[in-house]
């Protein structure tokens, strides 16, 4: 018995690996690959026209051999069920029921040459001998004999069916159907009277009269207008389809069926290839919903049972139902045997019960003293961490503000002529109070981490640009110890997030910072990826990678520990209070992440971490706030230090703007108030946050209560950021909030903004606050696009990188309303496919440029985003007057480049040209 069980045991396992051996070998890619063309010429017929091009791909894709399997109508579906081949070109029909039944995808569409006529559509064409004059429409074909190919030849018969059951007609009204085999027999036996009528692919009577077999003349084309007009370039009885697809089976990779679609599309019109399948070459797979929607009226393939309700049907449709009630069935029967044997255990357990609820009570009373003690200790804490807040905010105050002055004098001062030692020496200045606020920074957010009172913003904000930002100061660093510094962000990463950006910054800041200082060759690099999305919210994830000393392995738990560092050698060489590993893991935990190290020594390191931010909605149109001119602009300076207004002052002088000076907010409104006695008011006040007696925001809040002063446009600044200060200043009413120190290129920018908003003081509606990360997405926000495409899932996929890139664009499906649509709105972009219907992408162009059109903008910048990538096609496109261009399929990447490259071209310091 037991030697029987071992040598059943080895039959199951020698089957079991046959098996696997088979499958595998199967489904594998062999370097040989064939390609499966339904021969409806006869198998000779097809390898003389399709040999050429199995001998193009094999050239065309080294290490691979293709060659063609010829299948007869039969044979279409066992040589794919099988994987008998790897690739299969078939007509439309064939294709849409493999791609339901066994997941094949199309990779191009043939382009089909008939006469000299190129066409990547097709139909049917029904007809009579010219004699029959008792034959003029469908419904005269009644009683009729009527002849067609092949019941599954989708061109020689079911587009005719469909014409038929959509004019009434049912096939079984003919006199007879028959069906020949051959487009060609049904001709001549339609000539020969030996049938009523047929119906044979389009393009076949054209070519049959080209070949001296028959005279057009000899026939009469049923239903050719039939209250119904398709583009088609042949004579033709029904709606249009696309050409055959050529389709990849399961088992083949991505890579090689992406080769041979690039190998397809790329082929020469005049190539042997092309000639021999009597061919133009290969285009993009077209949108094959046509034939869907044919054999679903027809009831055919995979619609077969379209309309019935079976049972199979019924399950594949509510299957989930019918899973979650056999589940709730089977709980309850559960909960039915449970309750049966806890109701046993209740009588067991209810005098032990009784016992814990009187030792419970006594020990409430024992809880309730606890809790009392507790209560004291808690209350003598918080009052310790509100003295200690408000430590931390004086302190913040009393440091950034003289710094304010250190870093503000610096800027003015390297912007004046100096001598080359006087610049050093300046430099030098701006250098060390640049790391000195660097370390104030570590010092009093550590204190606010301990105190618990390390809060976060939630503002709207551009991610690309927060990162090009802090990059921008970080590649300074790099440079100067002659490193190199790379900035990659994923194009699935959103762009347009809410949440604190100057955290985001900080935590970047810190541990790339790390990295320049531990890293004296090659390069430190910054990746920003996806990690994970939901239609709320993004969890980004930031590597940062540098070819560094590394870190030893036994010393990696000391990294994120307060006042640590790898050890005391590295401290007196490298400098550092220790603090921003801390810093930014508390600041990463509290966004939601993670953050973490991963390194060997000798080879470098890479830090990671991962913070989670809400993505900003797109169905609410955002106000615009248009730049205005500064010059002119009178502005009053309301802040209690000296070497603040000074800066100030100075910076206001640079850009011709009229100013004056008050040290606190008493004699603020005075001056407002006089101004405005004097008919000459002030249009914009910068008021310091932080003043004895009046704050900023109480002056700002008695300001808006008054109605002769309510329009003077309030700029807040202040060296202490909290959380919902963005939110609690615009309520009182100002139009921008900036921290300290500020940027002069900054300033200049929320006041353009500032001063444009004053400008249009009177629109209707509240406008958001103006905060730095607002500034930036205010511009990306009026760079308008049109994209100017036919073909609807292109359109999808360029509309959905452009709001990922942060953008919005319109959309038109060609090039005429793409003019009509530039006549109206003034577009700073179009994107221009070439090959549309009614005007191309070459005609929209010169209409654009023509001074005599209706175009509001004849210089706009247009870039030609097209499928045409032979030699030439650029030149083209250029020559037409388009300013650029983009091959298909566009790369996120490349798109967002090129916007951006002509978007600094149409933007002139912040203004729209």
């Amino acid at each position: 018995m037991e030697n029987f069980i071992i040598l059943k045991s080895k039959k199951i396992i020698f089957v079991l690996i046959s098996i696997f051996m088979v499958t595998g070998f199967a489904f594998a890619e062999d370097s040989t690959i064939k390609i499966g063309v339904l021969a409806k010429g006869g198998p000779g017929r097809c390898l003389e026209k399709w040999s050429s091009t199995a001998k193009y791909l094999t050239g065309k894709i080294p290490g691979k051999t293709f060659i063609i399997l010829p299948l007869d109508f039969d044979d279409v579906y066992p040589a794919v069920e099988t994987a008998k081949v790897d690739f299969i070109l078939s007509n439309p029909s064939f294709y849409v029921e493999l791609e339901s039944r066994n997941g094949i995808t199309r990779i191009a569409t043939l382009k089909n040459k008939i006469q000299n006529i190129v066409s990547t559509t097709f139909g049917g064409v029904i007809f009579c001998k010219k004699t029959r004059k008792d034959i003029r429409r469908l419904s005269d074909l009644r009683g009729k004999t009527f002849m067609a190919v092949k019941k599954t030849s989708f061109g020689g018969w079911r587009t005719a069916l469909r014409e038929f059951k959509e004019a009434g007609i049912d096939p079984r009204e003919f006199g007879s159907l028959l069906f020949a085999g051959t487009h060609d027999a049904v001709v001549f036996q339609v000539r020969e009277g030996k049938i009523d009528g047929g119906t044979v692919r389009t393009g076949t009577l054209e070519r049959m009269q080209a070949e001296d077999k028959i005279r057009m003349d000899e026939f009469n084309i049923i239903h050719e207008h039939g209250g119904r007009q398709f583009h088609m370039p042949f004579l033709h009885s029904t709606r249009k389809y696309p050409e055959w697809p050529f389709s990849k089976l399961k088992h083949i990779s991505n890579d090689l069926a992406e080769k041979v679609a690039v190998a397809l599309i790329n082929m020469p019109e005049d190539s042997d290839a092309a000639n021999a399948a009597s061919c133009a070459g290969w285009t993009i797979p077209l949108n094959y919903q046509p034939v869907h929607d044919c054999l679903k009226e027809l009831r055919l393939g995979p619609y077969k049972d379209y309309g019935k309700i079976t049972l199979a049907g019924v399950t594949k449709k509510y299957w989930p139902w019918i899973l979650a009630i056999v589940i709730l069935f089977i709980a309850v029967l559960g909960a039915v045997v449970f309750i049966s044997g806890l109701n046993r255990n209740i009588k067991k357990t209810s005098l032990s019960l009784q016992a814990e609820i009187e030792e419970r009570r006594l020990g409430d009373e024992k809880l309730q003293e606890t809790n009392t003690l507790l209560e004291e200790q808690t209350a003598r804490a918080e009052m310790a961490n509100i003295a200690k807040s408000e430590f931390l905010a004086n302190m913040s105050h009393e440091i950034r503000t003289p710094m304010n002055g250190v870093i503000g004098m610096t800027g003015l001062l390297l912007g004046t002529k100096l001598t080359g030692e006087q610049r050093d020496f300046t430099e030098t200045i701006r250098s060390s109070g640049d790391s000195l606020l660097d370390i104030i920074n570590d010092i009093l957010d550590y204190s606010k981490i301990e105190a618990g009172k390390l809060d976060l913003e939630n503002i709207d904000f551009d991610l690309r640009v927060t990162l090009d930002e802090a990059c921008d100061l970080i590649a300074v660093k790099a440079h100067e110890k002659d490193l190199e510094f790379i900035n990659m962000i994923h194009h699935e990463v959103p762009s347009l997030l809410n949440g604190d950006p100057g955290r985001l910054r900080q935590i970047l800041i810190n541990l790339v910072g790390n990295s320049i200082k531990f890293t004296q060759k090659d390069e430190v690099a910054v990746h920003t990826s996806l990690d994970d999305e939901n239609p709320t919210h993004a969890t980004i994830r930031f590597s940062i990678t540098d070819t560094g000393i590394g870190i030893p392995k036994d010393r990696m738990n000391r990294l994120f520990q307060s006042f640590s560092q790898v050890d005391s050698s590295t401290t007196r060489k490298f400098g550092g209070t220790g603090l921003g590993l801390t810093i930014s893991k508390q600041l990463a935990e509290a966004m939601g992440g993670r953050i973490g190290v991963e390194s060997e020594e000798g080879k470098g390191a890479m830090f990671w971490f991962t913070a989670v931010f809400k993505k900003q909605p797109r169905g609410e149109e955002k106000t615009r706030a248009l730049p205005e001119d500064i010059r002119g602009k009178r502005i009053l300076i309301v802040d209690d230090n000296t070497t603040n207004r000074y800066v100030l002052r100075e910076q206001l002088k640079l850009w011709e703007c009229l100013y004056e000076e008050t040290p606190g907010g008493d004699q603020a409104l005075e001056k407002l108030k006089g101004a405005v006695m004097d008919k000459n008011p002030f249009e914009i006040a910068i008021i310091d946050m932080q003043m004895p007696e009046m704050d900023g925001a109480t002056l700002g809040t008695k300001i808006k209560q008054n109605p002769d002063l309510k329009n003077t446009a309030l700029i807040m600044m202040t060296s202490i950021g909290k959380r919902g200060d963005t939110k609690r200043l615009e309520k009182i009413g100002f139009a921008a909030y900036l921290q300290k120190p500020v940027k002069l290129s900054q300033l200049y920018d929320c006041l353009a903004v500032v001063a444009g908003i004053q400008q249009g003081a009177d629109r209707n509606g509240p406008i958001p606050i103006i905060t730095r990360h607002a500034l930036v997405e205010n511009q990306k926000l009026r760079v308008r696009i049109l994209l100017a495409e036919d073909n609807i899932i292109n359109q999808k996929v360029a509309l959905n990188i452009l709001k990922k890139l942060g953008y919005t664009a319109d959309a038109v499906a060609n090039g005429k309303e793409a003019t009509k649509a530039m006549e109206i709105v003034p577009y700073n972009i179009v994107l221009m496919d070439c090959q549309m219907p009614e005007m191309d992408g070459y005609e929209a162009t010169g209409e654009i440029r023509n001074p005599k059109s209706k175009v509001i903008d004849h210089k706009v910048i247009v870039v030609a985003m097209t499928a045409n990538a032979m030699k030439g096609d650029r030149e083209k496109c250029l020559e037409s007057g388009m300013n650029d261009y983009l091959s298909k399929p566009v790369k996120p990447q490349a798109l967002s480049d090129m916007i951006e490259k002509w978007a600094a071209v149409k933007f002139d310091a912040g203004k729209l040209r």
